[in-house]
C-alpha cells in the first residue's frame, strides 16, 4: 500500500511539473522609444511564443507582487545610443534559463528583429532555425548559413562594336551562369534583370534587388576582340573573357562584395571579316569554348565566399 501511495504521489508531482512547464509566461519590454511600443511588442512576442515558450498578455491592471515572485517571466531591456540599439534579455522561472545581449546598427524595425533573433538563436530548435534563417535572409544573421537570392545582371561593354555583335555570347554565358547558380548549394536563382550600363547598375542596383526580392546581384561583363593572325593556317583569332562582380544592398547603396576574372579563351578563325554577323558568330563560339574550359571549382569557391 505504501508503494502505491508513493507511486500516486510521484505521478501527481510529475503531472503538475509537466503542466507547469507548459504554462504561458509574461513578457515585459522596457526602454522602447515613444510611439514604437506596440510595434516592438508585435515583433518580439510572436518569436518567443512560436519558437521558445508560450506568452500570455499582461492584464491592464498589471500583475501582483506574488505573481511576479511565482510566475515565469521574459524581461527585455532596450538601450539606445546614437546609432546603435543594445538589447538584453533575461528570464525567471522558465524551464531553462535564457539570457543574452546583442547590438544592432540597423534602423527600426530591423534592429529589433536582428537583436532578438541573435539572442535567442541558440535556443531555437533545428526546424525553427531553418525557418527563421529563410524568413530573415535580408538580415544576414551571422548564425545563419547565408542563403542568397541571386539576381543575374549583364553589364554592357562601352565598346559599341563589341556590344552590338556579342548578343549570342551574352546569351550563352547567361544560361551557363544561371545553371551554375541553381546548382550551387546556398544560392537561389531569382532571374535575369537584363542588360545595363555600369552607371545604371550602380545607381539602380538597390531598386532592382528590391523589385526582384533578391539580396545578391551577380553582374557579368564581357570583353572580346577578333584580330588578324599571321599564321598560314588561320586568318584571325577571336577572344573573349568574362568578369563577375557581386553586389549587395546596404542602407540604400550598392556595395561590391568581390570580383572574379575568368581566364580568357581564344579560338582560331579561318577567315577575317569586319561584318557584324561574322563577329557575332565567332564571339559566340569563343563563349561556348570558354564555358567548357573554365574552372568550376574556382567559380564555386568564389560563390561560396560570397556567403
Amino acid at each position: 500500500m505504501n508503494y502505491l501511495t508513493t507511486f500516486i504521489t510521484l505521478l501527481a508531482l510529475l503531472t503538475f511539473q509537466g503542466a507547469s512547464a507548459k504554462e504561458a509566461c509574461f513578457l515585459f519590454i522596457n526602454g522602447e522609444k515613444e510611439g514604437q511600443e506596440f510595434a516592438i511588442d508585435q515583433l518580439i512576442r510572436p518569436i518567443i511564443s512560436t519558437h521558445i515558450h508560450p506568452i500570455k498578455p499582461v492584464p491592464a491592471e498589471g500583475i501582483t507582487s506574488r505573481q511576479e515572485e511565482l510566475e515565469c517571466l521574459f524581461e527585455v531591456s532596450l538601450v539606445y545610443s546614437e546609432k546603435t540599439l543594445n538589447m538584453s534579455l533575461d528570464t525567471k522561472r522558465t524551464e531553462s534559463k535564457i539570457s543574452g545581449f546583442a547590438s544592432s546598427g540597423n534602423s527600426f524595425p530591423d534592429n529589433i528583429r536582428e537583436t532578438i533573433l541573435t539572442i535567442l538563436f541558440h535556443n531555437f530548435s533545428a526546424s525553427s532555425k531553418k525557418l527563421i534563417c529563410s524568413q530573415n535572409a535580408d538580415l544576414f544573421l551571422e548564425e545563419c548559413p547565408q542563403f542568397l537570392k541571386t539576381l543575374l545582371i549583364h553589364q554592357y561593354n562601352p565598346d559599341k562594336d563589341f556590344s552590338e555583335s556579342s548578343s549570342q555570347a551574352v546569351t550563352v554565358l547567361a544560361e551557363e551562369l544561371q545553371t551554375l547558380i541553381q546548382e550551387h548549394q546556398g544560392l537561389e536563382f531569382i532571374g535575369m534583370a537584363g542588360s545595363f550600363q555600369e552607371d545604371q547598375i550602380l545607381d539602380q542596383g538597390p531598386l532592382l534587388l528590391k523589385k526582384y526580392e533578391a539580396n545578391l546581384a551577380m553582374v557579368f561583363h564581357l570583353e572580346g576582340d577578333i584580330i588578324p593572325s599571321k599564321s598560314s593556317m588561320w586568318k584571325a583569332l577571336a577572344s573573349i573573357n568574362v568578369t563577375l562582380n557581386a553586389f549587395k544592398e546596404k542602407e540604400g547603396s550598392f556595395i561590391k562584395l568581390g570580383s572574379f576574372d575568368i581566364k580568357p579563351e581564344r579560338i582560331p578563325v579561318r577567315t577575317f571579316q569586319k561584318k557584324k554577323s561574322f563577329r557575332e558568330k565567332h564571339y559566340g563560339r569563343a563563349a561556348r569554348k570558354l564555358i567548357k574550359k573554365w574552372s568550376e571549382t574556382e567559380l564555386n569557391q568564389y560563390l561560396e565566399e560570397l556567403r
